[in-house]
């Protein structure tokens, strides 16, 4: 899980700059994670390890000597997610992490802490019956915390993705009810028939939901096993947004595709715009073995 503690910008020297805060200490466990984490943001005290492993007061003063103001955290949501599997198991250990997470909020009890995860939360249960998402409320709760629940989609600020997210958002500053920030990109309509701005159009209503055609469009074309971890761009930036994320970089990273089968290639081929796997022809659908 990531956990990010922020200092207000006049707190402390280290960390970078964040909508008026610092991120002074970072704890991930994925050792890419906290190397990328690093890498873009040295100044920033990163420790590599498993929250699970600080059960004290102590020992977690001891690893991140700062006193944040707000305290952002994600952990694992498998045992809470609607992907795979339908069941989940409500004794997955994955599923109280947020007690360690809380943990940290306790011993620091920062302004305000924001805990993210997958929206399946809202309809999980523990072992025991009870709703994860009244038992999360009710241990901030008992810390003092006003508590309110969020659902957010990143796809209405800014973001060319359909991502739905819980934020569970927590305050001690005498607020009874905060807010949700206010949508900053919508879907507007292009023509009298009610069609959906798509692809660069989004140039001409700036508050449209950006697409996907609006991030990738200037990436090189790529088959199956195709292509490099660095490369050049090929084609200039084709709208603001790619602009605002190049910021005057030439070298292309990570643009590598999966080692799909020539199986699975036939299988995506048969994919029509707004279906899923489950609409391509029999002989091209997953095999099920045993």
């Amino acid at each position: 899980m990531v956990l990010d503690l922020f200092a207000g910008a006049g707190g402390f020297g280290l960390g970078f700059k964040l909508a008026g805060y610092q991120v002074a200490c970072s704890l991930e466990i994925d050792q890419w994670a906290a190397e990328t984490i690093q890498h873009n943001h040295p100044s920033t005290l990163v420790i590599k390890d498993d929250i699970r492993h600080f059960q004290t007061d102590e020992d977690i003063r001891a690893i991140c000597p700062f006193e944040p103001d707000v305290i952002v955290g994600g952990p694992p949501c498998q045992g809470f997610s609607i992907a795979g599997p339908a069941q989940k198991d409500p004794k997955d250990p994955r599923s109280s992490l947020f007690q360690d997470y809380a943990r940290w909020v306790g011993v620091f009890r920062p302004q305000i802490f924001v805990m993210e995860n997958v929206k399946g939360l809202l309809a999980r249960r523990n072992a025991n019956g009870e709703r994860v998402i009244d038992i999360i409320r009710k241990t901030f709760e008992s810390l003092d915390y006003n508590v309110e629940i969020w659902m957010l989609n990143a796809s209405d600020y800014g973001v060319p993705q359909v991502r739905e997210r819980i934020f569970v958002v927590g305050n001690r500053l005498g607020i009874d009810q905060l807010l949700p920030p206010p949508k900053t990109h919508v879907i507007k309509q292009s023509k009298p028939e009610h069609q959906m701005i798509l692809i660069n159009e989004v140039e001409s209503y700036p508050n449209s939901r950006l697409t996907v055609w609006d991030a990738i469009s200037d990436l090189p074309e790529l088959a199956a096993n195709e292509g490099e971890e660095e490369q050049d761009f090929i084609l200039p930036p084709q709208n603001s947004y790619q602009e605002q994320m190049r910021q005057q970089q030439e070298t292309l990273y990570n643009h590598v595709a999966m080692q799909h089968s020539s199986r699975l290639v036939e299988r995506f081929k048969h994919i029509k715009w707004g279906e899923s796997s489950s609409d391509v022809p029999a002989e091209h659908r997953a095999r099920k073995r045993n």
